[in-house]
């Protein structure tokens, strides 16, 4: 049918990483997201010619065109999963490592005896602090837990486990991310993407083959997540630089994802968990039973082009720099007449002597094909204005809220920008051993 309007909203994204700024390597991957991205597609600037000087004012020359580094152009939102492939990172993982974090997975295998404060393991190969790991507990629930220190098999958690895993459980492996750099936090030349947009529209000879490739592309922002009641779904809502934008023709080809179908809901064996110091096992009853209302957690990851004169880089820029801001965490809750836990929190909050404070969320899952996701951190204060209030006629509830600001994690007295172990903010996506 000739002249036919084709339908929009619909198409495909996928993403390959690049060997150096500008230069994509490896195979593509489609992306699961949230919605058909607004995509910028214009692949030229113009620069206006002056029309002063000539004799007839209707007089005008054509604009130069010219081509730039888009900043925070692509919008890309999505649902925590973990990979379709057992022992491969998430597509998320890629992301992070495009915006200047570092990425570390912890081992699989065997619990040979534990405590809730030690986890004893057959092997403990690629564990180390500051690491994450999925640890099954009897309940059937497997269960994120950051690694203060291995003690020859025995892992210690940060903070003690719910309950001791029997012998025989596994410990199946996580990928976390962390604002820690080896690089001075410039983004990688190796870890930045290239982005591709399938549509169905006409470009060259058929329906479906309109497309855009982006290119030289590092995350730009990471928003706050939001996590809500039983039944939400967070997102990482994520926009990205590009350094050139291509309009061509390529075939709108069969789907092939990284990630799992699966998604992770928050569910009731969410926990989030306060202590008043980095090891000393003060675990404030896990807020679950707490009627908590959501938690806000502020990752602070931002990024900028570095942009000069001259030659190297693509269309002005050179690479991205990291600008880590501190991250922050607010959750909100409502009394329910446990005087332990409510007296408890304001109390050691508001103690000059416990302005350190430990802070988790981790949302467990009862499969593995289903993904786990933990966000820590390690060592956190009280935001000045923000500082813990209640009140008294909120929804007609009694509501409490509070705002934390992280600091270097300091696991095992680690501070060296370059460790994860002193990493302000952990986050992690459950994998799978092979």
């Amino acid at each position: 049918m000739a002249n036919e309007n084709v339908r929009g909203g619909v198409g495909n994204v996928w993403y390959r990483g690049e060997s150096a700024l500008g230069t994509g390597t490896g195979s593509w991957k489609s992306l699961y997201l949230e919605e058909t991205p607004e995509f910028l597609t214009l692949t030229r600037m113009l620069a206006a010619n002056s029309p002063k000087g000539f004799r007839n004012p209707h007089k005008r020359e054509k604009p130069i065109p010219y081509e730039i580094y888009r900043e925070g152009s692509i919008p890309l939102n999505q649902r925590f999963r973990r990979a379709a492939t057992d022992g491969q990172a998430p597509a998320v993982g890629a992301f992070f490592q495009a915006a200047g974090w570092a990425q570390s997975v912890g081992g699989a295998t065997a619990v040979s005896s534990a405590t809730v404060g030690a986890v004893g393991v057959d092997d403990a190969t690629g564990m180390a602090a500051g690491k994450t790991v999925l640890v099954e507990l009897n309940s059937g629930v497997y269960y994120p837990m950051l690694i203060n220190s291995v003690a020859t098999l025995d892992l210690i958690p940060q903070i003690d486990l719910p309950s001791a895993p029997d012998a025989d459980n596994v410990v199946e492996l996580m990928y976390s991310w962390t604002p820690t750099s080896s690089t001075g936090f410039q983004v990688p030349t190796d870890k930045t993407l290239q982005f591709r947009y399938n549509s169905l529209g006409y470009d060259d000879d058929a329906d479906g083959d309109l497309s855009y490739i982006y290119t030289g592309c590092a995350a730009s922002e990471l928003a706050a997540i939001e996590l809500g009641k039983v039944g939400s779904i967070p997102q990482m809502s994520w926009t990205f630089h590009t350094c050139d934008i291509a309009k061509t023709p390529n075939d709108i080809a069969a789907d092939d994802f990284q990630d799992g179908v699966n998604f992770s809901v928050i569910n009731g064996d969410a926990e989030m968990a306060f202590a008043v110091a980095e090891t000393d096992g003060s675990l404030i009853t896990p807020l679950v039973t707490k009627y908590i209302d959501s938690i806000t957690v502020t990752p602070g990851l931002t990024t900028i082009v570095q942009s000069a004169q001259g030659s190297g880089g693509v269309n002005g820029a050179q690479g991205f720099l990291l600008q880590q801001a501190p991250p922050q965490v607010t959750f909100t809750g409502y009394f329910r007449g446990d005087a332990a836990f409510e007296n408890d929190i304001f109390t050691q909050l508001e103690s000059l002597s416990a302005h350190d404070w430990y802070w988790h969320f981790v949302q467990p899952t009862k499969s593995l094909s289903h993904p786990a996701f933990g966000v820590w951190m390690p060592r956190c204060h009280l935001l000045p204005g923000s500082e813990p209030s209640i009140m008294f006629d909120s929804d007609s509830q009694i509501k409490f809220t509070v705002t934390g600001e992280a600091t270097v994690g300091g696991i095992n007295g680690e501070e060296a920008i370059d460790e994860i172990s002193s990493a302000p903010i952990i986050i992690g996506i459950s994998g799978q051993s092979a």
